[in-house]
């Protein structure tokens, strides 16, 4: 939730929110605005990326390096070596090949969903023996 202050002739946003890797309470400000309505939107603009990219503060990490971590978290502490080979094998073959040069903020949920549907066509014509190359 943000607050709003004058300060002299400008407006300042303060933006309270939750680490969701450590769960204690962050703030965000920022100020120089010429009205309490431009703050208003850049503190609006700015909680949805805190919402979207809170994990990765500001989404400018690769998709590489978050599959990266990710696997090493994964593999501990009860996953079978199979399991996790599968999973590794999935992101190297899958995943890395068509987003791994991408920031986490670069990636839109409808590029995403166009691949899942690309993949899931792919799979299906697998299935059925047909031939995946067009």
């Amino acid at each position: 939730m943000a607050s709003f202050r004058k300060r002299g002739d400008v407006w300042e946003y303060r933006i309270r929110y939750a680490d969701r890797q450590t769960g204690k309470f962050k703030e965000k400000s920022k100020g120089g605005f010429r009205t309490k309505k431009e703050a208003q939107l850049a503190a609006t603009e700015e909680e949805l990326k805190i919402n979207q990219f809170g994990f990765a503060e500001n989404g400018d990490e690769h998709i590489s390096k978050y599959f990266d971590d990710w696997l090493e978290v994964y593999k501990r502490p009860n996953v079978k070596p199979i399991t996790y080979s599968v999973q590794e094998r999935n992101v190297r073959l899958n995943i890395l090949p068509r987003w791994g040069n991408y920031r986490l903020k670069d990636l839109s949920r409808t590029e995403y969903q166009k691949w899942i549907n690309e993949l899931r066509g792919n799979i299906a014509k697998a299935q059925y023996g047909e031939s995946t190359a067009s």
